[in-house]
């Protein structure tokens, strides 16, 4: 566990907990909503929180991350491009494009 193995400050550990529940969830529908209540906090002070400490929203984080692992699967050749497109959320090869 990340904090087991790093002595994190208290007001870091909310937010490694969030990052481990949407890393474990990235191939489905996630919104600030259900990670703020997967961690206990209010979706408005949980934002903020997300922000200060990682600099970005959580949503912008969990496009980012499905970017990422989308830019692995076409460089592997594992899936085309359609199939990477749907998995990362969007609704048409275009749109991911």
């Amino acid at each position: 566990s990340l904090n087991e193995t790093v002595k994190l400050p208290e007001h870091i550990k909310p937010v490694a907990q969030a990052i481990r529940f949407i890393e474990e969830r990235l191939d489905q529908p996630l919104d600030v909503k259900q990670v703020s209540g997967h961690i206990g906090f209010s979706e408005y002070y949980f934002h903020r929180m997300f922000l200060s400490v990682l600099g970005e929203s959580v949503a912008e984080y969990v496009r980012k991350r499905r970017l990422s692992q989308a830019a692995k699967s076409l460089i592997a050749g594992e899936q085309k491009l359609i199939e990477v497109a749907l998995a990362c959320g969007y609704d048409s090869q275009e749109a991911f494009t």
